[in-house]
Order: C-alpha cells, then sequence, then structure tokens
C-alpha cells in the first residue's frame, strides 16, 4: 500500500464539508452544531512565503496541506488546514507554525497588492509596510488528525521543543509558543457521538487493532455499516493499512451502490481464520513428524542399549560356566551384579542355554 495511494483517499475522504463540519464542530464548539456545511468552503491548498536569502534577494517555499478550508464564524472568518498523520512527528510544532506563518504571509500579500490597487495608504508608516493600521489578518488553524498505532507522545508545543539558554529564564516568557490542536483517532473518546459516517470510520479504526472488539462493534452495528460511500470504504481500507479489506471491495457493493463493510471486514476474519487453520495444521503435522522423529531416536537408543546390556549378560553367564561355577551361583551373581530380578536372570540363563543347543 503505497504512502502517495493513502495520501490521496484521505484527502478525498475530508474533501467532504459535512464530514469537515462535523469535526471542526466537535474541536471548536464541544460537538454543538454551530457551524453548516455552507460556512465551511474550499481553500488554497498551499501557502507560498518568500524569504530573504544569504546572496541577497528572497528565496520562496511553500507549505502544502492535505485539506484547507475558509471557515465562517458569524460575522469573521477563520482558516483552517487539515494535516492527516499517521507516525508520530516529534516537529509537529514546527510544521504547525509553518503552515500558520505561511497563511498569514499570503494574507499580509494580498492586502499589500490591494492597497497597491486602491492607493487607499497615505504617505508614512502605513504606505511603507503596505499595512494600515487597521487591517487585521484572518486567523489560521492546523487540526492533526493522527490515525498512528501507538499513542502520541511528542510534544504540542513549540516551546517544549526550544533549547532555552538557561543563564537567561526570562526569554522563554518573552518567545512566542505555538500549541497544535490533536485529534487522536485511535484514541478518540466516544464515536457513537458522531452523527456522520465518520461515527462507522472512527469506531472501525479505533478498534482495527483489537479482533475481539471490532468483531463486537460490526455485530452489533451491521445496519449502519451496510450502505457506506465509497469513499468511506477506502478511507478505512488504507488509514488500517488492510489491502485484504481493498480486495473485497468490489464484492461488498450493495444494490444501491454503497459498501457494505460489515460483510467485507466479516468476510475478511473468516478468510484469515480458514487460513490461519491450515497454516496451523501444517505446522501441527510438521511438529508431529518431529515428534516421531525424536520418539524414534529415543526408542531406538533404548533398544540399543537393552540389546547391548543383553550381550553383556550372555557373556558374563558364558565365562562364568568355563570358570566351573554352578547355575546357581551364576544366578546369584546376576541378581548381585546386575541388578536383575531372579526372573529376569532365569531369562537369561535359558536365552544362554538354547543359544548353545
Amino acid at each position: 500500500m503505497k504512502k502517495n495511494d493513502r495520501d490521496a483517499v484521505q484527502k478525498r475522504y475530508w474533501a467532504d464539508r459535512v464530514r469537515t463540519t462535523e469535526i471542526l464542530n466537535h474541536v471548536l464548539f464541544d460537538g454543538k452544531d454551530v457551524l453548516t456545511p455552507e460556512e465551511v468552503c474550499d481553500a488554497a491548498m498551499e501557502a507560498s512565503v518568500q524569504l530573504a536569502s544569504s546572496g541577497g534577494g528572497t528565496k520562496g517555499y511553500k507549505r502544502a496541506t492535505d485539506g484547507a478550508k475558509l471557515v465562517t464564524v458569524g460575522q469573521d472568518s477563520l482558516y483552517v488546514y487539515l494535516e492527516n498523520q499517521s507516525y508520530v512527528d516529534y516537529a509537529m510544532p514546527e510544521r504547525s507554525l509553518a503552515l500558520e506563518a505561511a497563511c498569514y504571509h499570503e494574507q499580509r500579500s494580498g492586502m499589500r497588492r490591494e492597497h497597491r490597487r486602491t492607493k487607499d495608504l497615505k504617505r508614512g508608516a502605513e504606505y511603507v509596510s503596505g499595512f494600515a493600521k487597521k487591517d487585521r489578518f484572518i486567523p489560521a488553524l492546523c487540526i492533526v488528525l493522527y490515525y498512528g498505532e501507538d499513542p502520541w507522545d511528542a510534544e504540542k508545543t513549540l516551546g517544549k521543543i526550544l533549547q532555552v539558554p538557561q543563564a537567561c529564564p526570562k526569554l522563554k516568557k518573552l518567545l512566542n509558543d505555538n500549541h497544535i490542536v490533536l485529534l487522536d483517532v485511535k484514541r478518540f473518546a466516544h464515536p457513537e457521538k458522531l452523527r456522520t459516517d465518520l461515527r462507522e470510520t472512527f469506531s472501525i479504526i479505533k478498534y482495527s487493532s483489537d479482533k475481539e472488539k471490532l468483531n463486537a462493534y460490526i455485530k452489533s452495528h451491521s445496519e449502519e455499516l451496510k450502505e457506506l460511500p465509497e469513499d468511506a470504504f477506502d478511507f478505512i481500507a488504507y488509514t488500517t493499512g488492510s489491502m485484504k479489506l481493498m480486495k473485497l471491495k468490489n464484492d461488498s457493493k450493495t444494490e444501491k451502490g454503497g459498501y457494505d463493510v460489515c460483510k467485507a471486514i466479516q468476510d475478511m476474519m473468516d478468510d484469515s481464520q480458514e487460513r490461519g487453520e491450515k497454516i496451523g495444521e501444517k505446522r501441527g503435522i510438521k511438529i508431529g513428524e518431529e515428534r516421531g522423529k525424536q520418539r524414534g531416536i529415543r526408542i531406538g537408543e533404548a533398544r540399543g542399549k537393552k540389546e547391548g546390556e543383553s550381550t553383556t549378560i550372555i557373556q558374563y553367564i558364558k565365562a562364568n560356566f568355563a570358570e566351573g561355577r554352578l547355575a546357581e551361583q551364576i544366578v546369584e551373581n546376576l541378581i548381585r551384579y546386575f541388578a536383575l530380578s531372579k526372573r529376569q536372570a532365569n531369562a537369561y540363563m535359558r536365552q544362554y542355554t538354547q543359544s548353545q543347543q
């Protein structure tokens, strides 16, 4: 599963204004329905910044984001940037600040162009800066959507990743700080309170690493999962990294044009179980063969040991007869020196007698 494909799928999913509106209401208004989709419009997903270069002049660089919206909040506006993140980025406060700073730079450039066009600035400080005293920037906010398996253990403020000189403690208070807004989907507290298909996608992503919880969820929410849109199906598959789920996509399409995620996940689980049983069976056969081999070796060693011991005893009996000892004396010696029972000693005596006939 390629990173570029996953990024494209996630961007397409969050292009939907209804979903973005619900997330913004969650982050900005604690889940209250304050914003409407009509107040959330697409914005440029790339901002440019011009910096002074060492050789003189300026050098530009661009900051791209996974999603950009211009949000109307009452009589005012707000720029929101969405950053999809599958791994912990320990420099995230810097990335967030750079994106927001690029947005402010773009706004200032636009204001300067507009003032030049209208020629509404008088000579003086306003004219030189290209920025009127009454001018105001539209706030910019970066929201990090984190889908990683591991808990986010990176710092959430720029100040925490700055090496502030210990000899100047006051400096820390003077430096500007930048806080990131983090939405940890795997640890989202109450996805069931969401009202769009974020309820289903967030829940599946949250339980994707726990087979029992995932199975319990899809069984208790089978109706809600029967008609998810295609971009939601793709979002679940690519965000959880499940190519198996994507392979079952066509078979999960319904007559209404939606996708039955419940059926797809259940089929995937059943297939995994069946393959697991086959692998287990093969491993069991191999283990059984190995155990049988080891048992055979042990039996062979025991038989060899017994045969060797029997040969020694027969030779001992032959030597005793050659020395003129009586059968009764030989039996007593066998019992004494070989730790045999009387029955075993007599059996060896019979075996010797038969071998001499």
